[in-house]
């Protein structure tokens, strides 16, 4: 019986040997043989203004905004030209956001931890157990006419960057999103 198990391990080996000859074997077959004589080409990739913008130099840390309930993050890339300010009382503060073209300041968007001025965003469990409501409202921002069409894309992005903000609030601790 040792005999018979032996031969058919030795029968199974030479059979996997075979195959794996075989498979390497139609798989050299199936690369294209180059001649001798080919040149490398030169590869031109044309990208358009639009196109290069997308392609990141080197990603930009986003900046932090300390508030009395822990820090709000704003995309780096737009923070030239950013002004927050911070006001109201406890359990009752809002975070304004503005930006500016030509040296005039335009507001963006405000986040409200506590009150009740815009739309929900979730709850913040502060350290004590206080439950804060946490709101945010986009401004009416109407573009000038006078305003290049870099300006106004800019001062748009700026405020766009309502939703990185208020995504960010994921990551304070405490804080719960609104369903």
């Amino acid at each position: 019986m040792r005999n018979a198990k032996n031969g058919r391990l030795s029968l199974t080996r030479l059979t996997a040997l075979l195959l794996a000859v075989l498979l390497a074997a139609a798989l050299a077959g199936c690369q294209k043989a180059e001649p001798a004589e080919t040149q490398p080409q030169d590869v031109i990739v044309q990208t358009t203004a639009s196109e290069a913008s997308d392609i990141p130099e080197e990603e930009i840390a986003p900046i932090e905004i300390e508030t009395p309930y822990g820090t709000l993050l704003y995309p780096g890339e737009w923070a030239e030209g950013l002004r927050t300010e911070i006001s109201g009382e406890d359990f009752d503060t809002a975070v304004a956001f503005y930006g500016s073209v030509d040296s005039e300041e335009y507001l963006l968007f405000t986040v409200h931890f506590g009150g009740a001025a815009g739309f929900p965003v979730g709850v913040l469990q502060m350290e004590d157990g206080v439950m804060l409501d946490v709101t945010a409202d986009m401004a009416d921002l109407a573009l000038k006419d006078s305003w290049t069409a870099e300006e106004s894309d800019r001062i748009c992005a700026m405020q766009e960057a309502m939703n990185y903000v208020v995504e960010k609030l994921n990551d304070m601790p405490g804080f719960s999103p609104a369903e």
